[in-house]
């Protein structure tokens, strides 16, 4: 791909980003419940080790727990059941929700790039995300590697399971990677295969090889190009390690309870605030990548087929 046909794909996806705004609204309320579910996790996983592995003293965390308990009743709850509602809920959520919105964003750009208004509606989108959730929830748990945020449970079930070996972590976490960015890298195409085309899972799969072996310099460039964006979950991690530490801290300063649970209140509402706007960076950020990948997809696609019939004419000469 040329650098002026690139070019193009990038102000067509930036147009996209900038006008579509039912396309961001849609988009944003999967990115806040990604958002406050990740910052959740990440909390408790910190809480976690600070006060059952690590053994410290803190009373911030211990604060948390204890609220939570009286929030979620005294009865503990035995390891099978504990698993069971964190299996459920994560497949509800992650696998899903997060598909049916990941489908109705595509639709929704294609209505958009189709000037279809008849189509260019949340709630067909939603339905039309609902259709294929089960294909690409498939496709998902055979990837189930391939977010980058699992980088920080490596590094925290590392340090829990395996005794803070770092070197043996660090192996783990390097070999984990490599496999997610090949993985990103050859099978990028295969959800629009799945949501746009119709295909099934293992030949989405192999689709998306033959796309990308096929188009390997557009693929890298693009691919290279947005590895800043990949790594945007940063900013979020470096937040949400932020916030128990403040906390922890201005327990530590010996403040009076009342006083105390008023800051908690401020910052549990900056927080928020800071939940929000990053939800609203993400799910701009997202709509520019899949507006971008999808647009690159239809094009070779296109070239893909043109050459495949060009070839079975030549055949026939």
């Amino acid at each position: 791909m040329s650098s002026s046909r690139l070019h193009n794909h990038l102000s067509e996806a930036w147009k996209v980003t900038l006008n579509g705004q039912k396309i961001r609204w849609f988009n944003f309320w999967w990115s806040l419940i990604d958002t406050i579910i990740l910052s959740i996790t990440l909390i408790y996983q910190i809480g976690h080790i600070s006060l059952d592995v690590m053994g410290r003293e803190s009373e911030f965390f211990s604060w948390l727990r204890e609220n939570t308990t009286s929030f979620f009743g005294d009865h503990r709850m035995t390891l099978i059941s504990s698993v069971l509602i964190i299996g459920i809920s994560y497949f509800l959520i992650n696998f899903l929700i997060k598909n049916i919105f990941n489908a109705g964003l595509i639709y929704l750009i294609r209505a958009y790039n189709n000037q279809n208004e008849r189509e260019y509606r949340g709630m067909r989108a939603f339905a039309f995300g609902w259709r294929k959730s089960v294909k690409l929830a498939e496709y998902h748990s055979l990837l189930f590697w391939s977010k980058p945020v699992y980088i920080v449970y490596i590094f925290f079930w590392g340090y829990q399971f395996l005794e803070a070996n770092w070197t043996l972590i660090s192996i783990i976490a390097g070999i984990f990677l490599i496999a997610l960015f090949v993985t990103r890298f050859i099978f990028e195409y295969a959800r629009y295969y799945i949501i746009a085309e119709n295909k099934g899972v293992f030949e989405s799969l192999g689709l998306s090889l033959t796309m990308t072996l096929e188009n390997i310099s557009t693929t890298a460039r693009i691919f290279v190009s947005l590895i800043l964006v990949y790594v945007r979950e940063i900013i979020l991690l470096v937040g949400i390690f932020t916030l128990p530490f403040v906390m922890s801290w201005l327990v530590a300063l010996g403040l009076g309870p009342v006083f105390l649970q008023g800051v908690f209140v401020i910052i549990g509402l900056v927080y928020l605030l800071f939940l929000i706007i990053v939800s609203a960076m993400n799910s701009t950020i997202e709509l520019f990548v899949e507006t971008l990948w999808y647009s690159v997809f239809r094009e070779n696609l296109m070239h893909s087929d043109t050459t495949h019939s060009s070839h079975h004419n030549s055949h026939h000469h």
